[in-house]
């Protein structure tokens, strides 16, 4: 099983650049089909470490019974970038007004993890992402976590496929390219500096 995108020009599969993507962003989105083969999705924090995708859950509740079961899953995780709007482009057609953004699509098979010295490892790759700062001890099975280790699920997608859409209007005329550019600079918002840079770094134009 595959994912594929009917525009190959938006299409990333650069390993480094998915990596970096994920790495990046702070949350994805998980979908399954159901009991009753109807779909359910939910929203969770996610860190990407050692070529795994891993998230954490009480040990109980809808997602966690489907996973029991149907642990295949569908991932996806995105960043918004600038907002275009038409008038970049048009005095007066509304079609050229969009939306830039990154995102990555894979599926997988979730596990949970049962060896508590890769949960330690999982939780402290968690926290190091959503707080660097520190302010909390370090995470390991035989200190004061062990009671809350024993009460928290650690999951693993093993990833099958996995691919990337970078939308940034790859498929326009060099002219229209540069000029949208120029626009993202003269308005100068923070989020257009950082789809600026962004589009620099990954080669996109």
């Amino acid at each position: 099983m595959e994912t594929h995108m009917r525009r190959n020009e938006f299409e990333i599969t650069e390993g480094a650049k998915i990596d970096k993507l994920l790495n990046d962003s702070s949350f994805c989105t998980l979908s399954f089909v159901d009991f009753n083969n109807k779909p359910y999705a939910t929203t969770v924090n996610f860190v990407y470490y050692n070529k795994h995708i891993y998230f954490h859950s009480a040990n109980s509740g809808k997602k966690i019974d489907i996973i029991k079961t149907k642990p295949l899953v569908y991932f996806t995780t995105f960043k918004a970038y600038s907002q275009i709007p038409s008038y970049f482009k048009s005095e007066d057609i509304a079609c050229f007004a969009g939306q830039l953004f990154a995102s990555i699509h894979a599926i997988g098979v979730v596990n949970i993890i049962k060896n508590d010295d890769l949960k330690s490892q999982i939780l402290m790759a968690l926290m190091n992402k959503f707080q660097p700062e520190g302010g909390f001890e370090p995470i390991y099975p035989n200190n004061l976590y062990k009671e809350m280790l024993d009460k928290v699920l650690v999951l693993e997608i093993d990833i099958n496929s996995i691919s990337a859409k970078f939308r940034f209007n790859q498929h326009e005329s060099y002219e229209n390219k540069s000029n949208l550019l120029k626009n993202l600079k003269k308005r100068g918002k923070k989020i257009d500096l950082e789809t600026i840079k962004f589009i620099q770094e990954n080669d996109l134009y």
